[in-house]
């Protein structure tokens, strides 16, 4: 049986499943830089000071990695799972990237000013989640952040500040990026994605054009919907800062 690292290293490989497809897709994955962009490029800007050391836990394909590197933050680094995944972000970025689990992170203590935790957290195991943001925190500095964006549901939110808290962080600030609002309005056209092994089942396979059509409409939607959504939580998907 397929391990969850060659599961990740297939999706990657051969653009299956829809995470896969957003990371590995040009097309997709400049339009999902593109909504992400109004929402998180200008606050990183805004909250990272110059000549900060920022590590990037769960890089991806490193396209972040890059985004940051063009604003000027040269001591960018990052790590990830999948070995497929951090050969994409090489490509771009050097050897700033390596590959590591975030539950056995192989780095030294107190070294860096800002973690990147963007669409990475384990959700629904809180034990999992205490893991991997103990060994996020232990890779700091005294004076540190920790930025995360990712479907954070109000308890979820409550439940990370509840534990940072005990680490000396408070949440400093909470920006909405894009809802679950199309997405059920869209759910009717996809279908999910399952991870099995050897071989996933392609929900949502290559690009297609379900993928364009949502590229169409997923924004504007969001944007007539979102004065409607942003005290609920449909509107899942967040930028959080916690400060220390």
């Amino acid at each position: 049986m397929a391990s969850e690292r060659d599961v990740w290293d297939m999706w990657a490989k051969e653009k299956h499943g829809s995470q896969a497809v957003m990371m590995t897709s040009g097309p997709i994955s400049k339009y999902r830089d593109f909504i992400e962009r109004r929402a998180l490029v200008g606050l990183l800007s805004k909250e990272i000071e110059n000549g900060s050391k920022i590590i990037e836990a769960g890089c991806g394909n490193g396209r972040w990695m890059k985004r940051l590197i063009g604003l000027g933050f040269n001591d960018v680094f990052g790590f990830d799972f999948s070995k497929e995944l951090v050969s994409m972000a090489k490509r771009d970025n050097g050897n700033r990237c390596s590959v590591m689990d975030m539950y056995n992170i192989g780095l030294r203590n107190g070294v860096f000013d800002v973690a990147l935790l963007l669409q990475v957290i384990p959700h629904g195991d809180a034990d999992k989640l205490e893991s991997v943001m103990l060994g996020v925190d232990r890779l700091l500095k005294g004076r540190a952040k920790i930025i995360l964006m990712d479907e954070f549901p109000k308890k979820d939110v409550k439940e990370l500040s509840s534990m940072l808290s005990k680490k000396g962080y408070h949440l400093k600030t909470v920006r909405n990026v894009r809802s679950e609002a199309f997405h059920r309005i869209f759910g009717a056209f996809t279908k999910p994605t399952r991870l099995r092994a050897p071989v996933p089942e392609s929900g949502y396979a290559k690009t297609s054009l379900k993928h364009y059509v949502k590229i169409l409409f997923e924004l504007p939607v969001d944007i007539l919907l979102s004065p409607f959504l942003k005290d609920t939580d449909l509107f899942l998907e967040k930028v959080l800062v916690f400060e220390r």
